[in-house]
């Protein structure tokens, strides 16, 4: 008996460490935290929050019926009902289809934290890597959401003089690298390495009415960021000042003078010229380890002329990653060939076409929905051919397409859900 008694003892231990694994979720208001005597949870891709904190907090009244089961709230005019194991919501009596009910856990009732800010007119945003639900009064733009996403939305804004050539990089900070009037932002992570560099538009350089010097240039040089002085590397730009980024140490990624300005990020950079700028400029940047300022790897992603651009490489000389370094790769080739040609949410299908002159390999890439976090990944040996095209359909529509998705209701019909396809590497190809 005592060892049946141990035996349980440590499944539960067990239990309760793969439960709890995860760290909580935290939700806020304007920045500033809601407290809850219930954890909040996850559940079907949507997060759950006791009703009567986060009814309190956006300043609603609640009534409970408990015959019913069903939560009343008004706010500002706007009446909301929700019942318990019900995914049927209805705001001023509209009825809306969630993706997940209200449920009631150890005595609370939990309630979809999204649907109810939203429809008392809030806005809502995820940010992963802190496990925070972010609501807020105003409406967030691009540059606020994906700073929410890529985790840097504590970081302390810093000024730095473009011209400044010290290198010295501060901790956990975001700095406007964009000349003039651009808002070009740059952020470094805990150890001062330049870990980001985003932008809602990239504005080329205008040499007539900019003062540009005969190299091109803002500035005299670039900044000389401290432990990378030597006369193999060249102190590229993630941003390069014919794009109106600026030469100082929050835009240096300092690599191999082999690849110079000849490589991939001039590639990158020639892409973007030749489409007269681009919009949602997104960098990555990776290190080896947590001390060097010499990045090991790169990461883009921006549209240009409304198509999709996602390039990677390393930081290596051009002969080891590419024969021809003014050739892109070729998965770089397939990525922009495939493009989602058609999305009806109300039939419930979406088409993706390989626009391109060769055959492409979708092998475990990946259509999801994205406000539902649905998602359909294609088997092994699926190939679009040249100009050919491929039909996936939810469950109701079973048979009418190449591919069904295990679900037999996807798309939401009156939010934005983008379809939006990732390759093999979880790469984003395409969004419609």
């Amino acid at each position: 008996m005592k060892k049946v008694l141990i035996l349980l003892l440590v499944l539960l231990i067990l239990f309760s460490f793969s439960v709890n694994a995860e760290s909580p979720i935290n939700v806020e208001l304007d920045e500033q935290p809601i407290f809850f005597d219930t954890e909040p949870i996850i559940q079907n891709g949507t997060t759950l929050v006791p009703l009567r904190a986060i009814f309190e907090a956006l300043g609603a009244s609640v009534e409970w019926n408990n015959e019913t089961r069903t939560v009343t709230s008004v706010f500002d005019g706007t009446t909301v009902k929700l019942t318990i194991d019900s995914k049927t919501a209805y705001k001023n009596g509209l009825g809306f289809e969630l993706l997940s009910a209200p449920v009631i856990v150890n005595g609370r009732t939990l309630v979809p934290v999204r649907f109810i800010s939203e429809s008392f007119g809030l806005f809502v945003d995820w940010e992963p890597i802190t496990r925070t639900v972010l609501v807020s009064s105003t409406e967030m733009d691009w540059t606020t959401r994906t700073i929410n996403r890529l985790g840097f939305r504590k970081n302390k804004l810093l000024s730095v003089y473009g011209g400044d050539l010290s290198g010295n990089r501060q901790s956990n900070v975001k700095v406007d690298v964009g000349f003039g009037e651009r808002d070009y932002w740059a952020f470094t992570n805990e150890y001062g390495q330049l870990a980001a560099v985003i932008a809602e538009n990239i504005i080329l350089q205008n040499e007539d009415t900019e003062p540009v010097n005969e190299d091109g240039r803002y500035y005299p040089d670039e900044a000389k960021v401290p432990g990378t002085e030597s006369p193999c590397l060249d102190e590229g730009h993630v941003i390069a000042d014919s794009l109106g980024g600026v030469s100082n140490a929050y835009n240096i990624t300092p690599q191999d003078s082999t690849l110079g300005r000849e490589g991939d990020q001039a590639y990158v950079e020639s892409i973007i010229r030749q489409g007269s700028g681009c919009s949602q400029f997104v960098a990555i940047i990776t290190y080896p380890d947590t001390k060097t300022q010499i990045p090991n790897h790169y990461s883009y992603k921006f549209l240009v002329m409304e198509n999709q651009i996602n390039v990677e490489f390393d930081n290596v000389t051009p002969e080891v990653i590419n024969k021809n370094e003014n050739e892109p790769a070729e998965d770089f080739q397939a990525s922009t060939q495939i493009h989602i040609t058609k999305l009806d949410k109300r039939a419930e299908y979406v088409i993706i076409t390989n626009e391109g002159s060769v055959d492409v390999d979708i092998s475990k890439w990946v259509m999801v929905s994205e406000k539902g976090n649905q998602s359909f990944t294609f088997p092994s040996g699926t190939i679009i051919k040249a100009g050919a095209s491929l039909k996936i359909t939810s469950g109701d529509l079973a048979g009418t397409g190449d591919f069904t998705m295990d679900y037999a209701t996807i798309w939401n019909n009156y939010d934005a859900d983008p379809a939006v396809l990732y390759n093999s590497n979880n790469e984003e190809i395409d969004r419609y």
